[in-house]
């Protein structure tokens, strides 16, 4: 038990980096547009 709710932390990181990242890109995009 223990271990799939470190499992499912390290997935909602995960997903938080890559929307940031995505968010970054879409900034970057943006501003060379």
């Amino acid at each position: 038990v223990v271990r799939s709710v470190y499992y499912d932390n390290n997935i909602t990181r995960y997903k938080g980096i890559g929307e940031i990242l995505k968010k970054a890109m879409v900034d970057e995009n943006m501003e060379l547009m």
